[in-house]
């Protein structure tokens, strides 16, 4: 019997599949081969921050550059293409506290001492949370319900497609959804394999594979978003 993808984009979908769900498992993969726990691929500016970091920011310039291009022929594909641009470059920035670490520049004062670790972010500020991360674990629970549970009530219900289709908002594919589902499936275990809790002080340093993985599926819903809406403007001209 032979198995054929029925297009590029599935088999593009695949490939994206197979290698998100790969770095989801690779901590858990390593400690169980190694014993090795993985914590210089996941601290602060460890592999998976630079990946997602460099990833959400190539990302970014390629949506201002199709911006761009778009003109303002289609004011609500121009508002979600530069609305996706901003948030993977606020992403992007903070991961790596906007270069700070890479250039060496001195925190401000004022930031200083209104962060939980003097650094030149938002996710750390002492000014919007109470304790440290707080954010960043409501901004990975909000990639979670855009990521996962959006996309699923979008398929399920044809009245909300037809609304998400009318305001043309970015909705992931479901390959998308399998990804982000597996990965937390993956992130929770890996905590039990390790440590056999996830009460423990290095939680966040293992999510940081999980939130990598959410981030780089949002790099893959916004390209996705742009091409497509692209090609469909484009078919629509030649028919005109």
């Amino acid at each position: 019997m032979r198995f054929e993808f029925s297009d590029r984009k599935e088999l593009i979908d695949g490939i994206l599949v197979i290698l998100l769900v790969g770095l989801a498992v690779l901590p858990a993969a390593l400690f169980v081969l190694t014993g090795y726990k993985s914590k210089d691929l996941l601290d602060e500016d460890g592999l998976y921050e630079g990946l997602a970091a460099i990833a959400c920011g190539l990302t970014a310039l390629f949506l201002v550059y199709k911006a761009f291009s778009l003109g303002r022929s289609d004011k609500l594909l121009l508002f979600w293409t530069l609305s996706l641009a901003l948030s993977l470059l606020f992403i992007g920035g903070e991961e790596i506290s906007w270069g700070q670490r890479l250039i060496g520049f001195e925190t401000p004062q004022i930031i200083r001492e209104n962060n939980f670790q003097e650094e030149f972010n938002l996710h750390n500020s002492t000014l919007i949370q109470s304790s440290n991360n707080a954010l960043s674990v409501m901004l990975t629970q909000l990639l979670v319900a855009y990521l996962l549970i959006f996309p699923l009530v979008v398929h399920a219900f044809p009245t909300v497609r037809s609304i998400t289709d009318y305001i043309r908002i970015p909705v992931p594919p479901l390959a998308v959804a399998l990804v982000a589902i597996t990965a937390k499936l993956i992130s929770t275990q890996t905590y039990r394999l390790i440590y056999g809790t996830t009460e423990t002080a290095d939680v966040l340093s293992l999510g940081e594979a999980f939130e990598t993985v959410l981030e780089l599926c949002l790099c893959w819903v916004a390209v996705r978003y742009v091409n497509e809406a692209s090609g469909t403007r484009s078919q629509g001209k030649l028919h005109h």
